[in-house]
């Protein structure tokens, strides 16, 4: 189930890159001017060309409609978009929690988070509050856990950075890490110039440590759960689901 709605949400992902980029790139003519991101926010559906745009977008935003919120940052991090998978964690947690959000004002930032600092402190996106939904907890221990991995890999790769060309490394070292780190200029061009990543790796360390510790305070049951599924998959949900249960 998991396997085809990631192959789904990758095409209509896919597509959508496409139509932004042709709609990007196009020159400018009577019916379809240049740089409509940036002149004609607004107005979109009555310039003709951008038309295969919004429906590519409305596509996607279909397909990522059809799973829960979790189910669709679970997916974004199956598919390797852990910066995508952030910023919606962060919205998530932050706009979407506001309690005077209104969902019928069109003018409210919607999923409007991004290239966020995967590195800031936890309390930038209000996740060490304790109703935050612990899915959305989860996803960003995970993302947080793959971005350490990433470090620690490019770390490890200074040990042969002197016995290898540096064509070879640098192509290495980009199967090696996820978008996050990988997009990270700075990270990339520090361990390219031969420095560790030390400092990052602290910080990283010290945040998964945390987020492992705001889950296990959120359910108590979860990492146990992780562990030994069978021991809970068959526990049945009570009348009114409770948060810190084992049916959570």
């Amino acid at each position: 189930m998991h396997k085809t709605q990631c192959t789904l949400i990758r095409k209509a992902r896919q597509l959508l890159e496409r139509e932004e980029v042709s709609l990007r790139n196009q020159p400018g003519e009577l019916f379809a001017p240049a740089n409509v991101f940036e002149e004609h926010v607004g107005h979109f559906w009555g310039i003709l060309s951008t038309r295969p745009y919004m429906r590519a977008k409305h596509d996607y935003i279909n397909m990522l409609n059809l799973v829960r919120s979790v189910e669709s940052v679970t997916l974004m991090i199956r598919l390797g978009k852990d910066q995508e998978a952030y910023d919606f964690c962060k919205w998530y947690c932050t706009t979407r929690q506001r309690s005077n959000y209104d969902w019928g004002n069109m003018d409210e930032p919607f999923l409007d988070l991004k290239n966020e600092n995967v590195f800031e402190e936890l309390s930038v996106g209000k996740f060490e509050d304790k109703y935050q939904d612990l899915g959305m907890l989860v996803a960003v221990t995970l993302i947080k856990l793959r971005i350490l991995f990433d470090l620690q890999s490019l770390q490890q790769s200074l040990a042969v950075a002197s016995k290898l060309p540096q064509e070879l490394m640098d192509a290495v070292r980009e199967k090696l890490v996820g978008n996050v780190v990988g997009n990270n200029q700075e990270i990339m061009n520090d361990v390219r110039n031969g420095q560790d990543v030390d400092a990052k790796i602290t910080i990283i360390k010290k945040h998964a440590e945390q987020m492992y510790a705001i889950v296990h305070k959120s359910n108590p049951y979860f990492w146990k759960g992780l562990l030994n599924p069978q021991k809970y998959l068959t526990r049945d949900p009570e009348a009114c689901m409770c948060r810190w249960n084992v049916e959570d």
